[in-house]
Order: structure tokens, then sequence, then C-alpha cells
């Protein structure tokens, strides 16, 4: 069975691979600022080399962050009718009569995704309820924590979160203490067994983020092969997430646009300061760096602003962001399609779908999109014709296309917002306190060129 997912989780990652290159094939893009101009591609391996170089500045910033703080590590496992195998106490490996779901491909695609998200409502419930109970809401008003999917042989999740905790009264052992008193107590409560789901104080200095920068640099250098890269990415496909972490450190796309787009000087100013500071690439761009941030509607209304400023300025961000309401059509897809009967396998066809409509529009499927929630629906009512499905089944999807009332009933449940970049300005300042400008939204333009082989 493990070969089986294997080769098709590898397969399904290739074929999105290749969705994407078709997507960018005749994409060029030009930098109005450099005057650069160059050919988009897209492959996962750069896609995952730069994410997880970001990844590990994020850990490296939290354990900065949290020097004086408790590092806990816990452990969570799925109980039993997630795992479609079981070890005997002889070490055999045999079925497991608790599985809840199909014993097919399908069927344990399911467990995968569900699983991962029963892992992560887990780690929220343990979350919140030390932020909310009584003896403990007063001391851990904040708790920074980073979270990571692995799977276990059978390819079924398990989780590990770094978290840090404040001390009580100054006390590591009374904080200790109580964590271990309340995580006993989340375990009862879930029906957890305490043998595969555990919590742990790390030891050292930098124990805590040295272990998860350990295992995702242990992961990335496996990655280099292309096998393990397709698997990785198919498998990562069935998760709504792969990773999880408070909000720390600046967004993903400033420190990208940043780092990638600063003068050599300031670059090698901030490696120096890394080395002498004894700190990480992501602590001394934030530390030099100002943010002015704007929200609006759709209308160009202000909804908000944000105004940050660095003590020692030597970056500046400018931005204004449009929020958007959007259809969250994927989990539309996952959960009432599922309703009626329709295959796995077509709604993963049709999760594709969605994807590679948001990856063309660049943003979120906004509300007023209704041809494309239309298009998805006659996707599966024409399955349903064709497999000649029962009249019940058919009426319900035709009831669903005819019919206003389900539409506007669907924003209700399955709406969401979302913030996309209108403007995004970065500048630097010199030694002469001149800023220049580094990078500009506005004057990065990207458009089609039709190759003279490719065209008809």
């Amino acid at each position: 069975m493990v070969k089986e997912l294997y080769k098709n989780l590898t397969e399904k990652a290739k074929i999105k691979e290749a969705e994407y290159k078709k997507y960018y094939h005749n994409l060029f893009a030009s930098n109005g600022i450099t005057g650069e101009f160059f050919k988009l591609d897209f492959n996962y391996k750069s896609y995952v080399s730069k994410y997880f170089s970001y990844l590990i500045q994020k850990v490296m910033y939290l354990q900065i962050k949290n020097s004086d703080k408790l590092p806990i590590f816990i452990t969570l496992t799925l109980p039993s009718e997630y795992h479609y195998s079981k070890k005997r106490f002889d070490g055999l490996v045999v079925q497991n009569e608790n599985f809840k779901y199909d014993r097919n491909v399908w069927g344990i695609y399911k467990s995968i995704s569900e699983g991962s998200e029963k892992l992560y409502k887990l780690f929220r419930n343990f979350y919140k309820s030390l932020k909310s109970d009584r003896d403990t809401k007063d001391f851990f008003t904040e708790l920074d924590y980073f979270g990571i999917m692995e799977y276990h042989k059978s390819l079924i999740p398990h989780s590990h979160f770094l978290l840090y905790f404040p001390l009580i009264n100054g006390s590591e052992s009374e904080t200790l203490e109580v964590i271990e008193r309340k995580w006993e107590n989340f375990l009862k409560r879930n029906g957890l067994n305490p043998e595969t789901n555990k919590l742990l104080k790390l030891e050292g200095e930098k124990g805590g983020s040295l272990y998860v920068s350990k295992y995702l640099q242990k992961t990335l250098k496996a990655l280099e092969n292309d096998d393990s890269l397709y698997f990785y990415m198919g498998w990562k496909s069935l998760l709504n997430r792969l990773f999880y972490s408070s909000r720390i450190g600046i967004s993903r796309i400033h420190y990208e646009k940043i780092y990638y787009n600063l003068p050599e000087q300031l670059k090698n100013e901030i490696m120096e300061r890394v080395k002498d500071n004894n700190t990480c690439i992501m602590w001394e761009i934030e530390k030099l760096t100002s943010v002015k941030s704007k929200v609006k509607d759709i209308n160009g209304e202000l909804l908000n602003y944000k105004n940050k400023s660095a003590e020692n300025e030597k970056i500046r961000v400018i931005e204004v962001k449009e929020r958007i309401e959007y259809l969250d059509l994927r989990a539309w897809a996952e959960n009432e399609l599922k309703k009626v009967n329709i295959p796995d396998k077509l709604i993963d066809n049709i999760i594709n779908y969605i994807e590679l409509t948001e990856l063309r529009y660049g943003e979120k499927i906004k509300l007023n999109d209704r041809e494309i929630f239309e298009n998805i629906l006659n996707m599966a009512y024409d399955y349903l014709l064709f497999k000649n499905e029962n009249e019940r089944i058919k009426e319900y999807f035709s009831y669903l296309i005819r019919l206003n009332d389900y539409y506007e009933n669907m924003l209700k449940h399955y709406r969401g917002y979302a913030y996309k970049i209108k403007e995004l300005q970065i500048f630097y300042r010199d030694n002469d306190n001149n800023y220049n400008k580094i990078y500009d939204k506005s004057k990065n333009e990207i458009f089609t060129i039709i190759l003279e082989n490719e065209k008809d």
C-alpha cells in the first residue's frame, strides 16, 4: 500500500508542476528600476529552497525573541481510527480494524488530509486552554510557537510543536509543573495515548530552534533528490498547511523582497551584524526596517493604517493593501460535494481547477466570480449525468445550479477575507542619508510573449 501511495503522490506532484510550468511558459517580466528583463519559470526545487530558507530564519528569530523563556517541545499523534495499519506486540504490521476510512488510496488520502486538520485542532485546543485557564492566562498572554507536520512510515501524519513559555513567578520548575499538569488533563480530555503524545522540556541555550532548524535543513537536503521532492510535494498537497507559526518577524513577502533586492553593501553590513550579535538575517533586517502600511477596501476607502518605526532605519517599506472578500471554494468542494457522493478523485480534480484559477487571477476567487462557482458545479453535474446516478442526486445538483438562494447561502458559510498588496515600494538609506528605491511593484511588469516556433 505504501509503495502505491508513494507512486501516486509522486505522479500527482509531477502533473501539478507541469501545469504550473505550462502557465509560466510564455511569461516574461521586466524590472522598471534596474531595467532587467527575464523569463519567468516555476519548479518545485527552487520554490522549496527559498521557502525553507525563510522558515529557518523564522525559527532562529523565534529563539532570539524568546531567549528568556522556557522552550517546550510537544509531539501529537492521531488516534487509532486514522491509521490503516498497526504494529502487533510481536512487531508484525497488520490491518487496523478501527480504521474509519475506505481501505484504498482515496480513503487513505482522506485520512491524511483530515488527520492533519485533527492534529492542528488538538494543538489549538491545548494552546487555547493555556491562554484561557484562570490559573495560567495571566502568565501566558503571549505564547510563540512553531509547528511541523511529518509523516510516519505509513504516510499518516503526526506533528511537532515548539512553544516558548514565560516563567511563572520567575520559576522554571513551577512553570514546568503547571504545563505538565495541563498536558495530562489535555490528554485525558481528548482520549490521547501518553505513550505517543509527549511533552518535553528542551535543554540548552538553543535547544528548540536548533532541533527545528536541523530538521528543516535535513529535509531540504533530502529533497535534492527529485523523487523525494515530488513525493514530498504530493504529500504536502493533501494537507491544508505543512508548517504553523505564531505571527513573528517580518512577513515573508517583505523579507524576500528586501533580502533579494538589497545592494551588496547593505547586505554585507547585515551579515556582519548577524555575526557580531549572534542573531539571524531576519532579526537584523527587522531592526533596520520601518513599515508604513495602509489597508483599503475595494472602493479605495481607508480601513486601517499602521506605522512601525525602526530606531536605526536603513530600510523603509511603504505598502497599500486591498481587503477582498473571497469564496473558500476548496473548503466548499471538500465538504459539500462529499455529501452527495461525488468521488474523491473528481473532488481532487475540482480542487486543482480552483488552484489553477487562483494562480491565473493571482488572488483568491472573489465573491462576484459566480461563473467559476457554476463551472465547478457543472463539472460535478456532468459526472453524475455520465454515471447515471440516482435521481435524487441529479435533482440536487440541478437545484444548486438553478437557484440563487443556494449561492447566497453558500456565501454565508464559505466566505472569508484576504489582503492583496496593491502597492509596494522599498527604499534603503545610504551613508549620505539619501533614500534609494530598490523595489517598486508598479514598475514590475509581467507580459506574455509567444515564441516564433510556437505560433500557429
